[in-house]
Formats: C-alpha cells, structure tokens, sequence
C-alpha cells in the first residue's frame, strides 16, 4: 500500500480522533504533501465537527438509498490486504466512523437544499416583492411579531399590509393561520392564511395598534379562543 493510500484509508478515523499518535503523524505528513487528501480531510473533519456539536433530527435524515449513493461513490479503495499494524478494532471502527461522516455530510446536504429551496420560492413570490417595495415608503411601519413563530409585518400608510412567515411551520390541512389587528378596542381578523402562507397581503383601516397570529381551524374563525403564536404592537 503507498503512503497515500494508507493516509486515505486512515482518514475517517483521523477526522473523529480515533487513530494512534504514529498513525496521525503519517496521515499529516501526508496531508503536507498531497493537497487533495488535505480537501478531503477537511471535509470530514468539518463533518465530525457538526457530528460533535447536535444530534440530527430524525425528520432531515435522507433516504436509505441516498446515503447508499452517497457511501458507495465516497468510500475510499478496500486494501486487498490489512496491514499488520492494524489493530482488530481500528480494521473494523475506522470504515464505521467514516460512514458516519458521510452520513452527516448527506443530511447538512439535505437541509441545505430544503432551506435553501424555500428561501428561493419566498424571493420570487410577487407578494415579497411588494413588501420589499413597501418597506421603504414613507409612512409605512414594520411591526416585528414575537413568540413560538417568528413573523413580520410591514403596514403601508393607506393600510395595505403584508406579513411576512417564511420560517412558519406548515400546519395540516384543516388547520390555517389567521392575522388579528388590534385597532382601537376591537381585535378584527386581517386574514385567513391558510397554512403554509410564507408572505400574504391584507387591508386593515383606523388606529391599528398592533398584530397577533394564530392558528385556527381551516376556514378560520370570526373570534378566536386560541393563545396567539405571535404578537407584534406599534410604539405609539
């Protein structure tokens, strides 16, 4: 085995600490030499890190066959020979702990492309746009609402308004969000939203003192009865 293929084979465990003193020195002169094994270490490594920090949520796992795709187009040259200076665990643990990086790695790629994904069908929604344009007309006043999901009102000065939930959880079918506005004494609904709305625009007249989300039944209701998910009020 050359000394370059040997630093590959050690790499997965090299990147979660897990190689002898003698081992790591081989695999960083190595690394010294051959910038290509440095890109690849650094990947692992970067994965280890992200492994060290969280667990991964069971709903951001890939599929089965993906992680499959992933490992088989990854996985470093099976020797046709161990080394004798392999020990029993580190022949056996070393594969295992590098497939848990590339494992890694597939779920920050699937979460990746999920965010990223909806930020980009929240950018080109024409109601976004509006908002943005909204934003910076005189007289208009942005209203940011707090708790459970973070959301963004932007009330222009004729009281056409626009709230902003790209990060809202989507809610099942027969449930929806619904905007309140405070105005005077009266708390009035400003929408039904249904329940994936992301950016939505609504008409509100008089004072309006302030903003509250909740979550209703689909078709939403004339008054609610539910803890709002988030508040906003405008500073007199």
């Amino acid at each position: 085995m050359t000394d370059r293929n040997d630093a590959a084979s050690l790499l997965g465990a090299y990147a979660l600490d897990a190689v002898t003193l003698e081992e790591s020195r081989r695999v960083e002169a190595a690394l010294d030499a051959d910038p290509g094994l440095r890109v690849a270490a650094a990947e692992l490594l970067e994965v280890a890190a992200v492994l060290a920090e969280a667990a991964v949520d069971p709903a951001d796992r890939p599929p089965a066959t993906l992680w499959h795709q992933i490992a088989a187009a990854t996985a470093p040259p099976v020797p046709a020979r161990a080394p004798a200076r392999f020990s029993w665990w580190q022949r056996r643990l070393a594969p295992a702990l590098a497939a848990t990086a590339v494992a890694a790695a597939a779920v920050l790629a699937v979460v990746a492309v999920r965010q990223h994904t909806r930020l980009i069908d929240f950018e080109e929604n024409p109601l976004a746009a509006a908002a943005a344009s909204a934003r910076g007309q005189e007289g208009s006043v942005v209203v940011a609402l707090t708790g459970r999901v973070p959301a963004e009102v932007i009330l222009a000065a004729d009281g056409t308004g626009y709230l902003l939930t790209p990060d809202a959880p989507q809610l099942p079918a027969e449930e929806t969000y619904q905007l309140w506005a405070i105005v005077g004494d009266r708390v009035i609904s400003a929408g039904i939203l249904g329940p994936d709305p992301d950016v939505a625009a609504f008409h509100v007249s008089g004072k309006v003192a302030g903003f509250a989300l909740t979550v209703e039944v689909a078709g939403g209701v004339v008054s609610s009865e539910q803890e709002p998910v988030a508040v906003g009020l405008i500073e007199a």
